[in-house]
């Protein structure tokens, strides 16, 4: 009886420290971030999207938008309150910078 609960106890810790020991792939792994992608390729990419939203009707523009601006605010508000704090600051940081170029402009 010893034995078996010997044998249950090791093969549960080695299961976990298996478990452990594998990689894993980061949570967007099926995202294509602007990272993978050369210059080159990220503005190509980019005159596509202004050339798709260029052909968009104001109401179909507005709609994307809107819905886009939804999913943001849906990615953000799942993350937790640390993460989240820290994503806010960085936005208002940059929003500051951008203001502070476009007045040197």
């Amino acid at each position: 009886m010893k034995t078996m609960k010997l044998v249950a106890i090791a093969l549960l810790l080695s299961a976990g420290a298996y478990a452990q020991s594998q990689p894993t792939a980061p949570a967007s792994a099926n995202h294509q971030g602007h990272r993978n992608r050369t210059p080159e390729q990220r503005a190509t990419m980019k005159a596509e999207r202004k050339a798709k939203f260029d052909k968009m009707t104001p109401d179909e523009r507005k709609a994307f938008r809107e819905t886009h601006r939804q999913q943001r605010e849906a990615k953000l508000a799942a993350l937790p309150a640390d993460k989240r704090a820290k994503i806010v600051e960085r936005q208002r940081t940059r929003k500051v910078q951008r203001r502070q170029e476009k007045v040197k402009s």
